[in-house]
């Protein structure tokens, strides 16, 4: 549902813009004209001023959300995913556990292998547990720690009953790698430029309600203009009139 909503919203985003698009002449860019035209005039203004950081925000979350995009980033840079970019994490499961089966694997176990596969400066990010019969346990470790993008991280998946190891997923040098391991994130979160660009994230954000208020009016004014209009003997009503009005004296200018 959030990965499909984003894409719809960039294309209404996209459209938006290209219906902002008064031509070569900067004075009608931030126009806000008075009267009825006023809330037509917030919307566009204000829609193409938070374009630039809701469009980032969106195409740096389809790129958490679609496989297919991820791939897209490698084939821009050149390169090739590494292996492990391939692996379905869902997919890990653990195997079905004997009749006899007491317990899991030790935690102890668990952590002694991984960071045999580690860096030895590596530290324990988190050990998960597992709830339904067939999960994965996922030991993370991870160097130099960051909120984002985590720093370095190695992370390894164990078959909970015999400790087997599933997958294991570590950094990649390469630059699509370090552009999805880092800079990707900061850009959907906004923290790429610190508070000089988490303030215009958080406003564009704060603006999504307005814009989608604002748009249902827009299209009600609309949808009621042409159905007065198709009726028969009523004269173009004030809105419609007044639109017309600017949108000549527009092109007069």
């Amino acid at each position: 549902l959030v990965r499909w909503s984003t894409l719809l919203f960039a294309l209404v985003l996209l459209s938006g813009l290209y219906l902002w698009w008064p031509g070569l002449k900067p004075r009608l860019w931030f126009a806000v004209r008075q009267g009825k035209l006023r809330i037509w005039d917030a919307h566009r203004v204000l829609g193409f001023v938070s374009a630039v950081p809701l469009l980032l925000m969106m195409v740096s979350g389809l790129v958490f959300a679609f496989p297919a995009a991820r791939e897209a980033v490698f084939l821009a840079t050149g390169s090739t995913p590494p292996p492990s970019a391939s692996v379905d994490l869902n997919a890990l499961k653990s195997a079905t556990p004997p009749a006899d089966h007491v317990s899991d694997i030790g935690d102890e176990a668990l952590l002694a292998r991984a960071r045999e596969l580690s860096p030895p400066d590596a530290f324990v990010f988190y050990l998960t547990f597992p709830v339904a019969p067939d999960d994965h346990r996922q030991v993370r470790l991870q160097r130099r720690y960051s909120p984002l993008p985590y720093g370095e991280v190695h992370r390894v998946y164990f078959d909970r009953y015999t400790g087997a190891i599933l997958g294991h997923l570590q950094p990649d040098d390469r630059l699509a790698s370090r552009y999805l391991a880092s800079i990707n994130s900061e850009l959907h979160y906004g923290t790429i430029g610190g508070l000089f660009t988490k303030i215009p994230w958080f406003a564009a954000c704060a603006l999504v309600p307005f814009f989608a208020v604002t748009g249902v009016l827009l299209w009600r004014r609309r949808a009621n203009a042409r159905s007065a209009r198709n009726l028969p003997g009523t004269a173009e009503i004030p809105v419609l009139a007044e639109a017309n009005s600017n949108r000549a004296q527009n092109q007069i200018a």
